[in-house]
Parts: structure tokens; sequence; C-alpha cells
């Protein structure tokens, strides 16, 4: 309320109230909806309170307080947006920056996390982080404006309750009056600090990165090796804030340097639907969904036709003249009568076969085997086959013609068949 009496009494612009309720606190949350929506109309505001289902929509490994968040950010940002708004304030104060820093702090954060909150993240604004709790309070009594405490704050069932009713009046009552003050200092040297970490984090990811396809993102791991754990941190730590991840705990991120520092070949789930992976050159962020496609079957080709391997498009024929060769895509390759012809994957293959291969994706290279023996596979960029190309020096009765296309070029409908 404090807030809403700010924007009303300082902004310049139309001011319009958003209220979420999360349906977490039954009856109470609808009468705080209810107590919001009246004293707007008592003021000539205009109001929209958004009613969402918290508990009916927590994610895997959720907490009630961050799905709460999640949904209260999601809520206000999209609402902002269809109304044409110039973006969110939230009504964060310094008390909530003193609570957050110790959570945090509990939690394992690192520089990051013990920033606090930032004042100004995209579209949401937070003008009163400088006050405090009661001195807002202070200023609804001057102003005459009545306002309701979530009767929840008074219950130890949240851990920043906990920290807010009972660890910081034992830190001023027995350790020093001042430490909010101090708390608030840190923050700053920490805001100075992360800013440093998204900057050179951001030059570090921007530096290493590699073009893979499928991927969500990838480095060069040889340069990624050469960086000081901290860098290697800092530039984790940012890709996983740029791609929407939550961020790692000290402890989760140390697990992870130390895999890299120790292993060739690793994978390491940052989040439920996402992974990291690596092998000798590479690092890659990539989704669950791809390291778990299953091998396709072989697929013998005969005659003329057309098919899909995976999500690439390709067709082939057979022909009696002309001469061998491979190119990008296409290929034409010897054959004799009786060979038998077919599309593998290279997943399929030994190990010692696959090896220069990002091992993520050999489930998803093409390869043409004759009887067996794997002779070609398309140049996909990241992936350049060994094979040994029969010449035009073999004797041969005739040419298989393989041409394969990028996957976005596939007909909606098609599949490997």
């Amino acid at each position: 309320m404090a807030l809403l009496w700010l924007m009303v009494n300082r902004w310049c612009g139309e001011v319009v109230a958003l209220h979420v309720d999360h349906g977490i606190r039954g009856e109470s949350s609808s009468s705080d909806a209810e107590f919001v929506r009246s004293h707007c109309a008592s003021i000539g505001v205009s109001c929209h309170v958004i009613e969402r289902d918290v508990p009916g929509e927590l994610q895997k490994g959720e907490s009630i307080e961050l799905a709460a968040r999640r949904v209260r950010h999601e809520s206000l940002t999209r609402l902002s947006l269809d109304l044409g708004c110039y973006g969110v304030v939230l009504g964060h104060n310094s008390d909530d920056v003193v609570e957050t820093f110790f959570l945090n702090l509990a939690r394992g954060s690192g520089p990051f996390g013990l920033a606090g909150i930032p004042e100004v993240n995209g579209s949401l604004f937070r003008p009163i982080m400088g006050m405090s709790r009661e001195s807002l309070r202070r200023l609804l009594r001057d102003a005459g404006w009545s306002w309701v405490d979530d009767e929840t704050n008074d219950q130890d069932i949240y851990l920043r309750n906990r920290i807010r009713n009972e660890l910081l009046p034992m830190m001023e009552d027995r350790i020093n009056s001042g430490v909010r003050g101090h708390v608030l200092s840190l923050v700053e040297d920490m805001a100075d600090l992360r800013a440093q970490e998204e900057e050179e984090g951001e030059e570090i990811a921007s530096r290493l990165w590699r073009d893979l396809p499928r991927c969500i993102y990838t480095l060069s791991r040889d340069d990624f090796k050469k960086l000081s754990p901290r860098r290697k941190a800092w530039a984790l730590r940012y890709l996983g804030r740029s791609l929407g991840l939550r961020t790692l705990s000290r402890s989760r991120m140390q697990v992870l340097l130390d895999l890299e520092s120790r292993s060739s070949r690793w994978r390491f789930q940052w989040s439920s639907d996402v992974e990291l992976c690596a092998d000798r050159n590479l690092l890659s962020f990539a989704k669950r969904s791809l390291l778990e496609a299953s091998c396709p079957e072989p697929f013998e080709l005969f005659g003329e036709g057309r098919g899909v391997f995976l999500d690439m498009p390709f067709s082939w024929s057979f022909g009696d003249s002309g001469r061998s060769h491979s190119s990008g895509l296409v290929a034409a390759i010897p054959v004799m009568a009786d060979d038998e012809v077919k599309v593998r994957s290279l997943a399929s293959f030994a190990q010692r076969l696959r090896s220069s291969c990002p091992w993520w994706l050999s489930t998803f290279v093409p390869v043409v085997t004759i009887n067996d023996r794997p002779v070609w596979s398309p140049a996909l960029g990241f992936w350049n086959s060994r094979w040994d190309f029969p010449s035009d020096s073999v004797k041969y009765e005739g040419l298989c013609l393989v041409s394969f296309s990028d996957p976005d070029s596939r007909q909606e409908g098609e599949q490997y068949r």
C-alpha cells in the first residue's frame, strides 16, 4: 500500500494496480484481494486482480515460495504488456534485502546471490528498496491509509519468516544492533562484484562459443580449460542465467568444476530438462530429450525413394553410369549389383569409429554403409567422417546417389521409415 501511495502521489503518469491472489491462503487471500480492489476504487485507480493456483502449479523441485515468486512475476509481466504499461513496480524494501541476503547465504549462494534483489531487472522496478518496512508504515499512518498484513508473516512455516522473526531479532539483541545496516553495505559491495562477474562471464561465453546444431549453447572446452576456476564458474553461472536456468548453489557448482577438471567425457544435470555435456573438445548445454533419443534401426536402400533419418530428409537412387564423388550433403557411391546399401546411425558403431563426434550427437549422424562397412556420412559441420570412400579406381557396376537435406526443410508428416 505504501508503494501505491508513492506512485499515486509521485508518478506523473497513469497508475494501474496489479494484485496477484496466489491461491495459497484460502479466504484470507481472497479478502486481501478484495481490500486492494476496494481501496483502489475509493481513490480512482484501476485495479486488476489475477487469480492463480500456486500449489497446483508447482514445478519439480520447486518450493511454494519460489513457485509463488515465479507465478507472480509471470502474471504481472504478462498483464502489464497486455495493458501497455511502461513496466511493473514492485514493493520490496530494505528489510526484504536483508532477509534475502541471509536466505541466499543459507542456500550456499555466491556473490551473485548475496548481491540481493536488483533494483531494475528488465521491466521490473523496485523503487523503495532504500526504505525500511517501519518507515513505510509511518508513511501510511501519516497519510491516513490503512493496510493489511499477511498473517503468515508471523508464522515460522517458511525459512524467510524464521530469518525475519528469529534470526535477525537475536542478532540485533545479542550480537550487533546495527546488523541490518552492515548487511546492506555488504550487499552494495556484492552488487559491484556481481556486475564484474556478469560482464566477464558474458565476455567469456561469447569468446568461447562454438556453433553446434541441436544444442542450446556450446563452448570450446580446450579454451575453457585454460580459465581459472573462478572464471569458469562465472562463465557457467552467466550462461545458466541467460538460458533461464536455476542458479546452482556454491556446492553444486564445485561438484561441476571438479567433474570438469577430472573427466574427459561426462554429463551433469543442471535442471530437470537441461544437462551440460562434455567430451574432449566441447561443452554443450542440451535438452535431456536430445540425450535420450533412440537410435534408429538401419534402413536398406534399394531402387529409388525418399525418407527421413530422424529429422533429416534424404533421397536416393541407383544408376549405371557417372563418376563417384562426395561433397557436403550429397554423394555418388560406387556399388556392385549385389551390394547391400544401408543408412545407419553413427551411434550404432563402435566407440573408436565415432570418437571425433560429440557423443550426445552421434545418434543424429547418418552413415551410409556397403555390406555393413561405413563409406560415407554427410558433412554436418561438427562431424567430418574418416571413412574410406570408394574411388573411381575400384571395380563397380553402378552408383548409389544419396542426398541429405537440412532438417528444417522436412515436410510436415514425414518420418523415418
